[in-house]
C-alpha cells in the first residue's frame, strides 16, 4: 500500500518519491498501535454504558475530536442506513495486548 501511494505521489508531483523500508516499518508499527487503541476505546464505551455491543455512536465518540473523520463516519454510517445495513459488532473478551505480545516491539528499539 505504501509502495503503491508513493507511486502515485511521484507520477502527481513529477518527482522520484520513494519509501523506506525502515519507514514503512515504523508506519505500520503506528497504525497498529492506533488502531489497538481504538479498539480499547471502543470496547470501553460499550462497557461503559453496559452494552456487550460496540454500536456505530461508539465510533463517533471516539473520533470526536478529529471533525473531518467525524463526517466521513457519519456520511458513511447514514448511507449504511439507508441500504437498511446497520453496523454492530459484539464486544469480544480479549486480553490487552503487552509489550511481549507485541508484533512490533522490536521495532521501536532501532
Amino acid at each position: 500500500m505504501v509502495e503503491e501511494e508513493t507511486r502515485k505521489l511521484s507520477e502527481d508531483s513529477g518527482t522520484d518519491i520513494t519509501a523506506t523500508p525502515r519507514f514503512t516499518a515504523a508506519l505500520v508499527e503506528l497504525v497498529y498501535r492506533q488502531l489497538t487503541d481504538v479498539g480499547e476505546d471502543l470496547e470501553l464505551f460499550a462497557k461503559h454504558a453496559r452494552r456487550k455491543t460496540i454500536i456505530p455512536e461508539d465510533l463517533l465518540m471516539v473520533s470526536r475530536k478529529n471533525n473531518a473523520l467525524r463526517d466521513i463516519l457519519k456520511e458513511y454510517l447514514e448511507s449504511m442506513e439507508a441500504d437498511g445495513n446497520h453496523a454492530t459488532v459484539t464486544a469480544q473478551a480479549r486480553q490487552p495486548v503487552s509489550d511481549s505480545d507485541d508484533p512490533f516491539s522490536d521495532l521501536s528499539q532501532s
